[in-house]
């Protein structure tokens, strides 16, 4: 990815360059791609092919301003990360379904080493009702996040599970994988009957206050303590929320098997179908229903394009705002190095208070850049990864948004 392109990704989601992708950086990047790409699956009901070589994903990502689902957002996402110099390992995960995992490389998440030496972090901007901001992968402690409580957990056959207040979302094979490991799923996502992502349409994102989705002719508001659903009249209401609310131009709607006005499914010959996996296609979480609820199957974060070019075509719009701007928790920790006033010690050299992985009143990285708290605003030092001089501020414990 050259700088150019790097460039642009960036602004399609919103945010100042990074000099690195240092631990400040890889916080901030993950809420604000998950607020301003789209989750969503409308290219397998558009007949549009999908396609995971570099120039493709970036091509539909950040010129085409569409989203994708969890090998498209997490595969491009990766790109950028390696750009920006973070060690970038890519692995498959089975996401969980009925009590059940679902078949191998069902879905593809991160793990990074930051530029700065910290981490490895869970990187994951393709997968539902996840978390908003990196997790510490190496971490076995309970790590609050705006989405939930996040634990890992060790399995007996050495993988690692997820798990999200408790629930099970995915269980990951911590060894390295290639993008090409990963074309074989996604094609069956694409084509089988038993995909999830081939019975109905999804479009999602991360929202301020929760999340916006909408699936089929169902406009879905989820914040805390409310969800709200509203039946979308025709296609021309439709065509409108998607350019409105997610910033995707489209010149017609797309168009699930079953639907009266979808044209004939295209047979696919010697596509086996694949009984009795739970959760099929929960690769990236969509619901079988036009919901957000349940382990691996809730709408991703996807989103609305927030600043940057606009789509291409004389009449493609800029895209929804991004209220607030994207968010780095002051509730991450950093390993070796980190500050945590309180509690007893973790490994690595952090602090954690009441066993969890959390550092109250900013997130401290080593080598010298931090994010603290205090009154008026608070600055990232040139030494972070964030341009010199981006102000950022603290809302409330573990939530700093850049000003």
């Amino acid at each position: 990815m050259d700088e150019t392109t790097l460039g642009a990704y960036c602004r399609r989601m919103a945010v100042p360059r990074p000099h690195t992708a240092d631990a400040v950086s890889l916080h901030v990047l993950h809420r604000a791609h998950q607020m301003t790409v789209p989750f969503e699956n409308l290219s397998i009901h558009l007949s549009e092919p999908i396609s995971l070589a570099e120039d493709d994903l970036i091509d539909k990502i950040v010129n085409r301003r569409r989203g994708g689902f969890c090998y498209e957002l997490n595969g491009a996402f990766a790109f950028l990360l390696q750009a920006m110099g973070a060690e970038v390992k890519r692995v498959a995960a089975r996401v969980y379904g009925n009590g059940q995992t679902g078949p191998p490389f069902d879905h593809m998440a991160l793990v990074v080493r930051a530029s700065d030496a910290s981490g490895p972090w869970l990187i994951d901007v393709g997968f539902g009702s996840h978390s908003v901001y990196p997790l510490l992968f190496d971490s076995r402690h309970e790590q609050d996040d705006p989405a939930g409580r996040f634990l890992l957990v060790d399995t007996a056959d050495g993988d690692v599970d997820v798990l999200k207040d408790g629930e099970p979302q995915y269980r990951i094979e911590p060894r390295e994988r290639s993008l090409a490991d990963f074309i074989p799923t996604c094609w069956w996502q694409q084509t089988s009957p038993d995909s999830h992502f081939t019975r109905s349409t999804i479009c999602s994102r991360l929202t301020e206050d929760g999340r916006l989705s909408l699936s089929g002719r169902t406009l879905i508001t989820t914040e805390p303590g409310s969800r709200t659903e509203q039946q979308l009249p025709d296609d021309d209401a439709v065509l409108a929320a998607y350019r409105e609310h997610f910033g995707i131009v489209l010149d017609k709607v797309p168009r699930p098997p079953g639907d009266p006005a979808a044209p004939a499914a295209p047979e696919v010959p010697g596509l086996p179908r694949v009984a009795g996996i739970p959760g099929g296609g929960g690769a990236t979480g969509v619901p079988a229903k036009p919901a957000d609820s349940g382990p691996g199957g809730s709408p991703a974060p996807g989103p609305a394009a927030a600043g940057g070019p606009p789509p291409s075509g004389p009449s493609a719009p800029a895209g929804p705002t991004v209220p607030g701007g994207p968010a780095v928790p002051g509730g991450s920790s950093v390993p070796g190095g980190s500050s945590v006033p309180g509690g007893p010690a973790a490994p690595g050299g952090s602090s954690v208070p009441g066993g969890r992985t959390t550092v109250p009143g900013g997130l401290s990285v080593p080598g010298g850049s931090s994010v603290s708290g205090g009154p008026g605003g608070l600055s990232v030092p040139g030494g972070s990864g964030l341009p010199d001089g981006v102000v950022v501020r603290e809302d409330d414990p573990g939530r700093v948004e850049l000003l």
